[in-house]
């Protein structure tokens, strides 16, 4: 009875039609070899993006810069940077998804319109991460999406 249905089915139904998809990529190489599995073991500058709770154990103050290039000439950036008072730590972060200029191509002729367009997207956040005991830390973070 259930054949019908999953045969009419559409897996990538409205596929590009959501916003804010670059905040899905990873950063750090050592996260994303894991297979992105690292929720539970981020304990480094890094857990800014993975986990803020990661922070708390790391008792010192550190600064993290990436520069990634993906296909099509599409880079992305980021930048976090953590403050520690022992107990307490704060961090700051930001990652932007940018690309070179483009010529826009008309559609009939598939000829240069010599037009050129670009674009990019952003985000901002803050996150507080506490230790309570050497086994249990907890965080939260603010993020602003542009």
């Amino acid at each position: 009875m259930l054949v019908p249905f999953a045969l009419s089915a559409k897996p990538f139904g409205k596929v590009g039609t959501v916003g804010m998809q670059f905040l899905k990529l990873g950063v750090d190489a050592r996260a994303i070899g894991m297979g992105e599995a690292y929720t539970a073991v981020s304990d480094d500058i890094s857990s800014v993006y993975w986990n803020p709770a990661g922070l708390a154990p790391a008792f010192q103050n550190q600064v993290f810069f990436s520069h990634t290039n993906w296909p099509a000439n599409i880079m992305q950036e980021y930048a976090a940077a953590t403050y520690t008072t022992g107990v307490n730590t704060f961090a700051i972060y930001g990652t932007v998804l940018h690309m070179d200029k483009m010529e826009v191509t008309d559609e009939d002729t598939f000829e240069h319109t010599g037009e050129y367009f670009t674009n990019s997207s952003a985000a901002f956040g803050v996150n507080y991460a506490q230790q309570f005991t050497d086994k249990f830390s907890a965080g939260v973070g603010r993020q602003i999406s542009a």
